[in-house]
Parts: C-alpha cells; structure tokens; sequence
C-alpha cells in the first residue's frame, strides 16, 4: 500500500522515491539573466521559451503549479549532441531574430 504523499503523486504518474533520484533544471539556470549569474546556455528565458516550443529543446515538465523543470539528463544529453555538431559558423540552433521574424527590412533606393 502506498504511503498518502505517494498516493498523491503516483496519480501524476511517478512516486517521490522516483522523483528524488532525478537531477533537474530550472529555467533560470539554464538561461542567462541580466543581474544573475550565467546560466548554462548564452541565451535568455525567451529564447529558451521559444526553442521548446519550436521543438528544438527538450520538452520541460511540471512538479506543481508553478514549478517548471527540465530532466537534467536529457539537457546534458542535448549539450553534448550540440558539441558533436560540426561548426559551420552558425548557431547549432538556428536562432531568429526579432528583425528577421517580424519585417524583412528596409527597401533601398536603386539608383539607374
């Protein structure tokens, strides 16, 4: 029989022993903040934000109501599948700016 707190996870679907043999992120360590210390990746909450949701990131799960983390193991599997990339003098995620995204710039004058 399980105990009343594993009760109440195990219909989350894992059991406290199984969450407290698991390393996790939280945002805030992953990205780099203006006023904290660096963060593991050089970019910051939103672009991380948008990396998850364009599938370029692992997905990130919930612990409460507002507690997001990400596996730590998927993470560092994900880092080091990003140093494995040839460099090619991109990003090894392609990253959109806002300028890109929003307007594709300004017409220039074509003298004849």
């Amino acid at each position: 029989m399980l105990a009343n707190n594993q009760f109440h996870t195990a219909k989350r679907g894992f059991l406290w022993s199984d969450l407290m043999a698991q390393r996790f992120y939280r945002p805030g360590q992953l990205a780099t903040r203006p006023g904290h210390p660096p963060g593991l990746l050089p970019i910051s909450t939103n672009s991380l934000w948008r990396w998850v949701r364009d599938g370029k990131f692992p997905q990130p799960f919930k612990l409460g109501e507002q507690t997001t983390v990400f596996d730590a193991d998927e993470v560092d599997r994900w880092l080091q599948a990003q140093k494995d990339i040839k460099p090619t003098g991109r990003s090894p995620v392609a990253v959109t700016t806002r300028q890109d995204a929003k307007r594709p710039g300004r017409p220039r004058k074509v003298e004849a």
